[in-house]
């Protein structure tokens, strides 16, 4: 275990919700702008399941030369499957609903500005504990 961990254990929990909150925007408004293309199925990342997965995730082994190295924890992602969202196929096999990902959009939104602002916060009592108060 590093130094960093030892003094930012929640830094990697934030960075990861960070991560699949931007992955999870970017997938829904890859579905708004496909609503008239013919045959897309619209799809989601469920973000509580591969929070899920990211957590539970165990890092390989890290090899180090020397007892006295620190090494740092090798951040990675698990994949996530996607699952399909959309209602009823239209006649042209489209099954995005505009009304739903619109809101699973500001939803998602809304729950990244969430998160940006608990890590803000964090960061500021950090600095805060580093000044001793000041």
């Amino acid at each position: 275990m590093d130094i960093a961990h030892l003094l930012l254990p929640q830094l990697p929990t934030y960075q990861r919700a960070l991560t699949l909150r931007s992955a999870r925007q970017e997938l829904l408004s890859r579905n708004l702008a496909n609503g008239a293309t013919p045959g897309y199925r619209a799809l989601d990342l469920p973000f509580e399941q591969a929070m899920r997965t990211a957590t539970t995730a165990s890092a390989p082994p890290l090899a180090t030369t020397d007892a006295h190295h620190l090494a740092p924890p090798v951040a990675t992602l698990a994949p996530v499957e996607l699952v399909e969202t959309g209602g009823k196929a239209g006649l042209d096999q489209n099954t995005v609903d505009m009304e739903q990902e619109a809101g699973r959009m500001a939803e998602n939104s809304l729950m990244y500005d969430a998160t940006a602002q608990l890590t803000a916060t964090y960061f500021a009592h950090l600095l805060h504990a580093i000044r001793e108060g000041r």
